[in-house]
């Protein structure tokens, strides 16, 4: 009888602290664990960001900004497939949603999924025109695709917005394409300009020198990429640089 006793008073605790976790969980809004997520993600936690991101989605399972944020904290942590599955379940209740469908479609840009990626990004600009990021990754599928019409579309999205620096290196991309080596200089350049620390962009001045035949200026610019964190030149500076 004593170790009945036990054991219901046991079960009692239990029960209490279950029911205590329960509801404190359930006191929480859905902001409240955004916003705790959002702090992790600025630390760049974001193991500890995509928990909070989901007791958001527990709450509110149409929280569109939790699945959003949830995303780019899969991406930064290069969980591709993840990242497009979580926008694949929010699309579900919302296949409309310009933002979702964006950020899905720059996931499959990061894969190499460039067709895919387009689907998205033409549905994402059809139904928010004139958006200038959008416009920026529809011109940047064009070009990995090698399709002359992207620059186009990068055109218009630096005529929309002229402060980023990613369509003027997109557009310098599309310009490679065109052998136009030395126009494609000249948008890295302000790439640069807007964004110092853009080492790719570096290490791309240096691509259009070396094509140019100028060995030493690339040699120059694949370093200077290198001291701005883009460590995928250095194979190329040892091979091709004293």
């Amino acid at each position: 009888m004593v170790k009945n006793n036990n054991m219901t008073k046991n079960f009692i605790l239990i029960g209490l602290l279950i029911s205590i976790t329960v509801s404190s969980f359930s006191q929480k809004t859905p902001s409240d664990f955004l916003k705790k997520g959002d702090d992790f993600y600025k630390q760049e936690m974001y193991d500890k960001a995509i928990e909070q991101y989901d007791n958001a989605i527990t709450v509110q399972n149409d929280f569109v900004i939790a699945y959003i944020n949830k995303g780019q904290a899969l991406e930064f942590e290069r969980k591709f497939q993840e990242a497009i599955d979580n926008y694949d379940a929010i699309l579900k209740i919302f296949p409309n949603q310009a933002q979702v469908l964006t950020c899905r479609g720059i996931a499959f840009l990061k894969i190499q999924e460039f067709k895919k990626s387009l689907v998205d990004l033409f549905k994402a600009n059809f139904l928010e025109p004139n958006n200038a990021q959008i416009l920026c990754n529809i011109g940047l599928c064009k070009v990995r695709l090698k399709d002359s019409s992207g620059i186009e579309d990068l055109d218009k999205s630096i005529e929309l917005d002229s402060s980023n620096y990613e369509a003027y290196y997109n557009r310098g991309l599309g310009k490679i394409m065109l052998q136009d080596n030395n126009g494609a200089i000249k948008d890295f350049e302000k790439a640069i300009n807007l964004d110092s620390e853009f080492g790719e962009a570096y290490f791309s001045i240096g691509l259009c020198k070396y094509l140019l035949g100028d060995k030493d200026s690339a040699c120059k610019y694949w370093k200077q990429s290198v001291d701005k964190g883009y460590t995928r030149a250095q194979p190329i500076i040892d091979q091709n640089c004293n």
